[in-house]
């Protein structure tokens, strides 16, 4: 809770460096010059590194999680009913990663929209097509050129943490065509005025609790604590979310490459197939030791986990709440 002012500071100068560097070796280095033995028997440290970076953004968790309790107490205490919208508000409107990931993806749909050859193959093109077709096309280099440059900054995200099977959008950027297909659309609103909406209401709110608290020195100055929290609150908060899955995405790069060799040997049917083997079957690997039928535990590995991602999830754990009579009814129905 002390170190709440300095959250920031403790971030930008302690944590998020290390991460970043982490982060960019995995991203950027040199494994197809590596042999096979050679990758498969460094893949245990590259696993480290990425969980270097979880482990900086958890660090860095207990100061975010501190600074949300000093502001939602406040609004309790002050607020009561209107706690959690006082701190919806306080804490909305400032710059983050997210919040320059959506805009910089909006500003690429307003390129694309200002080529007209380009907004047409948007418009009529499957996303899968997209990165072929585009350099054909008046425009098409320009807008690729800025899209690459997006995708170095917000491309290296997985979807989930430690989901290194799910491809990113440097691997695979038809979730990032079909977003900015949207946006050149206008089926979704420009997320900059969004954010300055957000503003408009965070310091109008400011000052409203400026002057209810301004003959109180004491309540004042717990105000102006608060206000300090709320706006390192979001940026680092989102900045750590950001990095947590830049961390796993960064790692499939290795991976990656170390799923072409096998494949190349014969050793695996797809590249893919290495997200199904641990980290002490690809050590035997790189021993040259063999792995007894490793092509039919990847495959019954595979379709485990196919089997489990389609289990539709239970609408609660053991006896159904008292006020939801409706889902019980139905859970025991099943």
């Amino acid at each position: 809770m002390e170190a709440v002012p300095k959250m920031t500071e403790i971030w930008d100068s302690h944590y998020r460096p290390e991460i970043e560097a982490l982060c960019k070796s995995l991203q950027d280095t040199d494994y197809v010059s590596m042999s096979f033995q050679e990758l498969a028997s460094r893949m245990a440290g590259y696993v480290a590194d990425s969980t270097r970076t979880w482990v900086l953004t958890i660090l860095q968790a207990e100061m975010v999680g501190a600074c949300r309790i000093k502001i939602n107490s406040f609004s309790k205490r002050e607020f009561d009913k209107q706690a959690e919208l006082i701190t919806g508000i306080l804490t909305e409107g400032f710059e983050n990663d997210t919040k320059s990931s959506d805009t910089a993806l909006w500003e690429l749909a307003r390129l694309a929209g200002s080529l007209p050859e380009v907004a047409t193959a948007f418009e009529r093109i499957d996303e899968g097509h997209l990165a072929s077709e585009l350099p054909k096309l008046q425009g098409g280099e320009e807008f690729l050129s800025e899209f690459k440059k997006y995708l170095d900054v917000y491309g290296w995200r997985a979807d989930w943490w430690f989901e290194l099977s799910d491809a990113t959008w440097q691997d695979d950027p038809r979730p990032a065509f079909r977003l900015i297909k949207r946006y050149i659309g206008g089926r979704d609103d420009d997320p900059q005025k969004s954010h300055e909406r957000s503003v408009t209401a965070r310091q109008e709110l400011t000052d409203e609790l400026r002057a209810k608290f301004g003959s109180d020195d004491e309540k004042l100055l717990e105000l102006e604590g608060v206000l300090e929290a709320a706006r390192q609150y979001v940026p680092v908060k989102e900045g750590r979310a950001r990095l947590q899955l830049v961390g796993t995405g960064s790692l499939r790069v290795p991976c990656l490459a170390l799923g072409h060799k096998l494949k190349a040997a014969g050793l695996v049917e797809e590249v893919d197939d290495v997200f199904y083997l641990h980290l002490g079957e690809i050590q035997k690997i790189a021993n040259d030791e063999p792995v007894q039928n490793m092509k039919a535990i990847i495959a019954d590995r595979r379709a485990d986990r196919e089997k489990w991602k389609n289990i539709v999830r239970p609408a609660f754990v053991g006896v159904a709440p008292a006020r939801s009579g409706k889902v019980r009814q139905s859970f025991e129905q099943r």
